[in-house]
């Protein structure tokens, strides 16, 4: 039987220090000039209490269980993937661009030093954020000219007698199913 490297007495000595201090009220993170809020909840959900190795419980939170929306509100400007765009009939390369905003990646530890220091404000760099499509990534695609197009043409606004048949037999199938 291997026995324990952390007490019972120390497990109760983090819990009402430590574990309780961290989720007594939201954490303010702050970079770029943008702020937003780790609600109790969401700190609660990512934080943990791992082994030190040295008999001692120390804070680690899993920056992946903060909301989308936290997330997104420390963005300061999104990048953009380079895309085509059809100009006279024939594909134009619209450039990538670097966005910048907070380490997502460093948001884990910043928050797990801030709940073991009892700070409820958490600093953080903004950075370059990389687009997943890069402009040299989407000229070796070798897109070099339209290939097709569709368009479909209905009046905006006719009634449904006025529809194409495969429509209504589609309506009459799922009518009711809803």
């Amino acid at each position: 039987m291997t026995r324990p490297s952390i007490t019972a007495d120390e497990v109760r000595r983090v819990v009402a220090s430590t574990a309780r201090t961290a989720v007594e009220a939201p954490l303010t993170l702050a970079g770029g000039g943008k702020k937003a809020t780790v609600s109790r909840e969401q700190l609660a959900t990512g934080l943990r209490f791992v082994s030190d190795r040295q008999g001692s419980l120390r804070a680690s939170y899993d920056a992946s269980k903060i909301s989308a929306g936290v997330a997104k509100a420390l963005l300061i400007t999104p990048p953009k993937d380079a895309s085509f765009k059809i100009v006279n009939n024939r594909p134009r390369l619209v450039p990538s661009r670097a966005g910048h905003g907070v380490d997502i990646k460093a948001l884990g530890p910043a928050i797990s030093k801030a709940v073991a220091t009892g700070s409820r404000r958490v600093d953080l760099p903004a950075t370059e954020r990389q687009p997943r499509v890069t402009t040299a990534e989407a000229k070796k695609l070798g897109v070099k000219e339209k290939v097709s197009s569709f368009t479909s043409r209905y009046p905006c606004c006719a009634p449904p007698r006025d529809q194409h048949p495969s429509h209504r037999r589609h309506r009459r199938r799922i009518r009711g199913s809803a």
